[in-house]
């Protein structure tokens, strides 16, 4: 997968699988479109792929709603942040 690492990556559960078992560096924020808190961290996520771009991905997930992918990642709420190194 190609893509710009100075801009967060909208990312799917399975493009996450991928990303994640390539054991890149990369923080990952679950979202869902109509959260307002997801939205207000839309531009920090955005300085932070800025700043982190030659160290670590940052990856937006937005179907944080899917059962077993809130499950995988214990997910109570959104967003939620995680930061991950060589797939874990």
């Amino acid at each position: 997968m190609k893509a710009a690492k100075d801009v967060p990556i909208r990312a799917s559960a399975a493009v996450l699988e991928r990303i994640l078992a390539s054991g890149h560096p990369a923080v990952i924020v679950f979202e869902t479109p109509e959260c307002d808190p997801c939205q207000a961290l839309r531009p920090i996520l955005d300085d932070l792929a800025c700043e982190f771009s030659d160290r670590a991905l940052v990856l937006r997930v937005a179907d944080a709603r899917e059962g077993w992918l809130a499950a995988r990642y214990h997910l109570s709420f959104v967003p939620t942040m995680l930061f991950c190194r060589d797939g874990r």
